[in-house]
């Protein structure tokens, strides 16, 4: 979806891209003919991103064969099941882990306080992971609550206190 924005706006009216990925996982664009001609500093992790004579810098990977102007997007929509992560820096969509860690526990609060069968019904539309609604949840938040304590290394008191206040 931002591919295909930014490939409609891109100034040298190739309208296209092409897109690499960084060894820290961060994804960048390279317009014109896709070749990796500058190098710059990876804003997630400060190794060299780009290259030169168009090779990509080490640790780089490009992601396509040539430059594209769209990208199908697969992205399913409403609830997405998933075991409970126990990845102590786990997020998505440029989230801290912290702030990540918070709203999935009050996501998973907020369903779990659902009547089950509605509960249920919802946490199901997309997959089958959830088969009881309650334990799934209260998977979820115990597991968001470890997290949380390490995260921001405290006692359950004091967690709470963080929550409560």
């Amino acid at each position: 979806m931002v591919l295909n924005a930014v490939a409609a706006t891109e100034k040298t009216n190739t309208n296209k891209l092409t897109r690499y990925v960084c060894k820290c996982g961060y994804k960048y664009f390279i317009a014109n003919c896709g070749g990796a001609v500058i190098t710059s500093k990876c804003p997630e992790c400060g190794n060299t991103i780009g290259g030169a004579g168009h090779k990509p810098a080490e640790g780089n990977t490009i992601l396509d064969n040539k430059p594209v102007a769209q990208l199908s997007v697969n992205d399913q929509t409403g609830y997405i099941g998933e075991l409970a992560n126990q990845n102590l820096y786990h997020s998505v969509r440029y989230m801290t882990p912290t702030s990540y860690r918070i709203l999935h526990l009050i996501v998973h609060a907020l369903i779990g306080a659902s009547a089950p069968q509605t509960a249920l019904a919802f946490l199901q539309k997309n997959d089958q992971t959830a088969t009881d609604s309650e334990n799934y949840c209260m998977d979820h938040i115990r597991n968001d609550w470890e997290m949380l304590k390490n995260l921001l290394n405290c006692s359950d008191a004091v967690y709470f206190l963080y929550l409560y206040y």
